[in-house]
C-alpha cells in the first residue's frame, strides 16, 4: 500500500516553528510621550481583539495643575481594535482616580470584559494598596480587600497591603493576594501574604490555608480561580520550597498537589558526592568542606549519585518563576518547577525552572521544556556553548581555578538558562504562552515568547530578538489560545527599541482544520497550528459502517496510579473512576483522530475495554480495543488526493498507517499516542461488542 502521504505527514511536522511568520501589533501607544510604558496586558479571553493593561508616564500637562509636572502616573486602560485597522483602535480609562495621583497597577479581567480588577493607591499614597473592582459597562467602582483604621500612623507601619488580584472568568469572585487580616481569627503578619478569595464582592472572605495554618511561616502568592469560582489554585511556601494547592470552596478542603519539599537539594550528600567525584584530598586542597547550591546543579548535570539515586534535578526553588495557571474546564494546571516529577515521557535534566502541565482528570504530569535527556554526554558542551560567551573572564577554560571548579561555579559547568518562566493556559486548555531563554536560535539573557500547543506538541517561537536589551515577558492568551499578548521594550511595529520602555504588543496564530472543507473549523491556509477537524453530530441521519477491523492499544499506566495524582475533591467515588475512564478514551480517539487525519467518528472503543477501566478492582495496566467505522457521504470527504485514497482503500488498510505513526519518534505524536507502548492489529470484531 502506498503510504507516501503518512510519511510526508510524519517528516513534514515541524515541533518548533519559528517566529517569522508571525505578525506582532502594539497594543499601546506611543505617540503622545516617549517616554510612555505599558505593562502587565491581559487579553480579554472571549473577546481577543481587546485588552487591559496599565501605563505610566511622566505628568507633562502644565493645564493640569492637580498633579505635579514629572509626577509618574499609573492607569489602567482598556483597548480594542488592535487586529483591526490600528488607527481605529479605541482606549478607554477604566481607572477611578481620573486625575491619576494615585498608582494602579496589576488587573485582571473576565472572560467577557466587564469585570476588571486591580491593585490601586486610591485611598492616598498613605494608605496600604486595595483592590478595585470596575464593571465596565456601568463603570461603577467596588474597593475591596481593604483594613479600616483609626490611627494612620499606625495603620501605615503594621498593616498589610494588597499586592494581586485574579478574576473569576465568569466575573463573580475575586481571589487576592494580601497580607491584610480579612477573616476573623487571622494571625498571620503584615509581612507575610495570604491567599483570600470572595463570592460576594467583598462583603465576606474566605481563606483557603485556613487560620491554624496561616501563620508567620506560611507564604502564598498567585492566586488563580476555576471559572465559576469553586476552586482556587495558588503557590504556598512554607517548608522552604514553593508547591502547588487546590482550595474547593464548597468543601472547604485544601489539597497540596506537590510534594517537593522532601526531595530538596541535599548539600551534604551532594558533598559527599564531590568527595566521591573529585577526590577529598583535591577539595581540602582548595578549602572546600562543604556543598553549595551549584553542587546541586553540578551533581545533575554530570549524573551523581545522592542518596542512593541518580541525581537529575536540583530542587531549590520548588514550583515559582510565575504562577500557577488552571484552564476554563479545571482539566490541566501548568506551572514552573525545577524538580523532575513527571510521570509521563522520558528522564531529563532539570537545573532551572522547566514548564509542566499537570491533567487534573487523567492523573498524568508532563514536562513540556527540556534541557537534556539524563545521561546526556554532551550536556556540558551544550552548557559551554550557550553560557561561556557571556560568563566572567575568571569563569573560562582557562582560568577557572580548582577551587570554582570542584564547587562548579565555571561557564561549562553551571547553567545560565531559564527554560520557562510565567505560563499561561487558553481556557479551552489547548495552549500555553510562556517566556523563555531557551530556544533554536536562543541567546543568553534574552527572554522570548514561546506558544505550546498542547494535543500537538508543537513549539512556536513567537518572538525572538535575540538581544538581551529586548525581553518579551508576562504573557497573556485568548480563551481559544490563538491570540497572546506581552510586554516588551522592542518596538514589533516600527521595529526600533521603545527608548528602553516597555510597551505591551499582541500576536494572533492561525488555527483551524485544512484537509476537510465540510468541518466546522475549516480554514484552508494553515500556516501556525493545525487543529482536529471538527464536524456536525451525523450519527442519527448517516449511520456509520461497522468494519470488523480496529487495533488493540496498550499503555504501562495503571489507572489508580494515575487517580493518586487527581485532586481529592476530583476523585475517590465510582463516578470519579467513570469519568476518568471517559476522559481517557475521548483523548485518545481525539488523538488517533488527529495522527490519522480522519474524523473522530471513525473510531469506536469496546464496551468490554470500557468495562475493564471501569472494575473498581482492576490494577492492570490501560488497554483499549478501538473499531474503525466508515462513512463515504460529502462531509468526510478530504481536499488531498491521497489523503482521499488511504480512506477509500478501506477499514482493512488503516492499522499498517496507524502503525507506521506509532513507529515515528515519541515526541510527534499526540498527547496520549506519547505513551502507548504497543498495537495490536484486530480482525474479525463484532458489532455488537461495541
Amino acid at each position: 500500500m502506498n503510504l507516501s502521504f503518512v510519511s510526508a505527514v510524519l517528516s513534514g511536522l515541524i515541533f518548533v516553528q519559528n517566529a517569522h511568520a508571525f505578525e506582532i501589533r502594539r497594543i499601546s501607544d506611543r505617540e503622545q510621550w516617549e517616554d510612555i510604558a505599558a505593562y502587565r496586558v491581559r487579553v480579554v479571553s472571549k473577546n481577543p481583539d481587546c485588552f487591559v493593561y496599565y501605563n505610566q508616564f511622566k505628568h507633562q500637562n502644565p493645564n493640569n495643575t492637580d498633579i505635579e509636572l514629572g509626577t509618574y502616573i499609573s492607569q489602567i486602560w482598556k483597548t480594542c481594535g488592535v487586529f483591526s485597522d490600528q488607527s481605529s483602535k479605541t482606549h478607554t480609562l477604566l481607572s477611578s482616580s481620573r486625575t491619576g495621583m494615585y498608582a494602579d497597577k496589576y488587573p485582571d479581567v473576565s472572560n467577557d470584559g466587564t469585570k476588571v480588577c486591580y491593585v490601586t493607591k486610591f485611598f492616598g499614597e498613605e494608605a496600604p494598596p486595595s483592590i478595585a473592582v470596575v464593571n465596565t459597562d456601568t463603570m461603577t467602582v467596588d474597593y475591596i480587600g481593604r483594613q479600616s483604621f483609626k490611627d494612620v500612623k499606625k495603620y501605615v507601619i503594621d498593616a498589610g497591603k494588597a499586592a494581586y488580584c485574579n478574576m473569576s472568568p465568569d466575573g463573580n469572585s475575586v481571589a487576592i493576594e494580601s497580607s491584610v487580616q480579612l477573616v476573623p481569627g487571622a494571625t498571620h503578619s503584615s509581612s507575610k501574604y495570604q491567599i483570600y478569595a470572595t463570592h460576594d464582592g467583598g462583603n465576606n472572605y474566605v481563606n483557603p490555608v485556613g487560620n491554624e495554618n496561616a501563620t508567620t511561616t506560611f507564604r502564598a502568592s498567585y492566586p488563580q480561580m476555576s471559572y465559576d469560582g469553586r476552586y482556587t489554585i495558588f503557590i504556598g511556601k512554607q517548608r522552604g520550597l514553593g508547591e502547588i494547592y487546590f482550595y474547593n470552596k464548597d468543601s472547604t478542603n485544601l489539597d497540596r498537589l506537590t510534594d517537593f519539599a522532601p526531595k530538596k537539594c541535599d548539600l551534604v550528600a551532594v558533598y559527599e558526592a564531590m568527595k566521591e567525584y573529585w577526590g577529598e584530598s583535591n577539595l581540602n586542597d582548595v578549602g572546600i568542606t562543604k556543598a553549595s547550591h551549584k553542587g546541586c546543579i553540578n551533581a545533575a548535570v554530570l549524573g551523581w549519585e545522592v542518596n542512593g539515586e541518580t541525581a537529575i534535578s536540583i530542587n531549590k526553588v520548588g514550583a515559582g518563576h510565575g504562577p500557577a495557571r488552571m484552564d476554563d474546564e479545571n482539566r490541566f494546571i501548568t506551572y514552573t518547577a525545577d524538580f523532575a516529577h513527571a510521570n509521563t515521557g522520558s528522564s531529563r535534566i532539570v537545573t532551572a525552572a522547566n514548564l509542566f502541565l499537570r491533567d487534573n482528570r487523567l492523573g498524568l504530569i508532563w514536562q513540556i521544556t527540556s534541557e537534556a535527556e539524563s545521561g546526556d554526554p554532551d550536556i556540558q558542551l551544550k552548557i559551554e556553548k550557550f553560557c561561556c560567551p557571556s560568563a566572567s573572564a575568571s569563569k573560562q577554560r582557562e582560568t577557572c581555578s580548582k577551587n570554582h571548579e570542584y564547587n562548579g561555579y565555571c561557564c561549562w559547568q553551571v547553567t545560565c538558562w531559564f527554560p520557562a518562566q510565567w505560563p499561561e493556559i487558553s481556557g479551552d486548555g489547548s495552549s500555553i504562552a510562556f517566556y523563555s531563554q531557551m530556544g533554536p536560535e536562543a541567546t543568553a539573557k534574552d527572554y522570548d515568547l514561546q506558544h505550546y500547543h498542547v494535543k500537538t506538541g508543537l513549539t512556536s517561537i513567537l518572538t525572538n530578538t535575540q538581544d538581551p536589551d529586548f525581553d518579551e515577558t508576562f504573557p497573556s492568551i485568548s480563551h481559544k489560545g490563538d491570540v497572546v499578548a506581552f510586554q516588551s521594550s522592542y518596538d514589533f511595529q516600527t521595529p526600533e527599541s521603545s527608548n528602553g520602555k516597555q510597551h505591551v504588543f499582541a500576536t494572533k496564530l492561525n488555527y483551524g482544520c485544512k484537509e476537510y472543507e465540510n468541518a466546522e473549523n475549516f480554514t484552508p491556509n494553515i500556516v501556525d497550528v493545525e487543529e482536529q477537524c471538527e464536524f456536525r453530530d451525523t450519527a442519527a441521519d448517516e449511520p456509520f459502517t461497522f468494519s470488523g477491523h480496529g487495533v488493540q492499544i496498550r499503555f504501562d499506566f495503571v489507572r489508580e496510579d494515575l487517580m493518586k495524582n487527581i485532586p481529592a475533591e476530583m476523585r475517590s467515588t465510582r463516578y470519579k473512576i467513570r469519568k476518568f475512564c471517559n476522559t481517557f478514551v475521548e483523548s485518545l480517539l481525539d488523538d488517533l483522530s488527529f495522527a490519522m487525519q480522519f474524523p473522530v467518528t471513525f473510531f469506536k472503543v469496546s464496551r468490554r475495554s470500557m468495562n475493564r477501566c471501569r472494575n473498581e478492582h482492576n490494577t492492570k495496566p490501560l488497554k483499549f480495543e478501538v473499531a474503525f467505522l466508515s462513512n463515504d457521504i460529502d462531509l468526510y470527504k478530504p481536499l488531498s488526493a491521497d489523503l482521499q485514497n488511504l480512506i477509500s482503500s478501506g477499514p482493512p488498510s488503516w492499522y499498517t498507517i496507524l502503525e507506521t505513526i506509532l513507529a515515528s519518534p515519541r515526541g510527534n505524536m499526540n498527547y496520549l499516542l506519547k505513551e502507548s507502548t504497543s498495537a495490536k492489529q484486530l480482525t474479525a470484531l463484532t458489532e455488537a461488542d461495541y
